[in-house]
């Protein structure tokens, strides 16, 4: 066999790995955290106030899982009196599995969310809420048994 051949061999397989890979590419699904990221990009230094003032406090939100739902452990000193807020369970890997739990005017330190029909695997909890007028936020990853 000429050298000649062994080239358009070798080039005969880069084409065909080049083409997988595009098709590959091709069947990835991408999606993004955030639909609106830019307008929370540009009010994200009330985010960073709201993680400090949360760390000044010394204790966080806990998230435990039990048999049949997530618990959302508020804690002690910052639960007495939410006003409003949100945790919001991001599924990095479907936004379809999303969820979402509005919190308003509870004094419950507690919140429970069904595992029952949530997908396994890594979540995004983002939990945001205001208490006496200033405004908390956590965020952390979490993963669904």
């Amino acid at each position: 066999m000429s050298w000649g051949y062994r080239i358009i061999i070798v080039m005969g397989i880069f084409l065909a790995g080049m083409t997988t890979m595009v098709y590959i590419a091709i069947l990835q699904t991408n999606e993004m955290i955030d639909t609106n990221y830019y307008e929370k990009e540009l009010a994200y230094q009330s985010i960073i106030d709201a993680k400090q003032r949360l760390h000044a406090i010394g204790s966080s939100v806990t998230i435990v899982e039990t048999a049949d739902s997530l618990r959302v452990l508020f804690p002690p000193a910052l639960s007495g009196d939410i006003n409003k807020g949100t945790i919001s369970f991001l599924k990095l890997s479907d936004s379809k599995s999303d969820r979402n739990i509005s919190l308003d005017h509870t004094k419950v330190a507690v919140h429970a969310l069904p595992v029952k029909g949530m997908q396994k695997g890594w979540y995004k909890v983002r939990v945001q809420w205001v208490n006496k007028g200033l405004t908390y936020y956590q965020e952390e990853s979490f993963l669904v048994h």
